[in-house]
């Protein structure tokens, strides 16, 4: 079940799933909401955490010193791993 909101870093993400998205989620910093194309259902999970970890980049201003192409390399990377290896649910 993904939540309707997540802290990162003490800022709060309003989460939204909506329809009719030309890609599977997006994450704004300047409006704190996390989107998810809910058309992408047996991604939704993926797309969540990957749009988490968006957040965790802007909140933590690592997106100031890396490209948005690193960034999107070193999250997929990095949740694939974790998938892999551990479980991982919302609390």
């Amino acid at each position: 079940m993904i939540p309707k909101h997540i802290d990162i870093y003490g800022e709060r993400y309003k989460i939204k799933i909506v329809t009719g998205l030309s890609h599977a989620g997006e994450c704004s910093k300047l409006d704190k909401i996390i989107t998810i194309n809910k058309d992408t259902t047996d991604q939704m999970w993926w797309t969540y955490l990957h749009e988490c970890l968006h957040g965790v980049f802007e909140e933590g201003r690592l997106d100031e010193v890396i490209g948005d192409d690193m960034e999107e390399v070193i999250i997929e990377q990095v949740l694939k791993f974790l998938l892999r290896h551990f479980t991982v649910k919302p609390k």
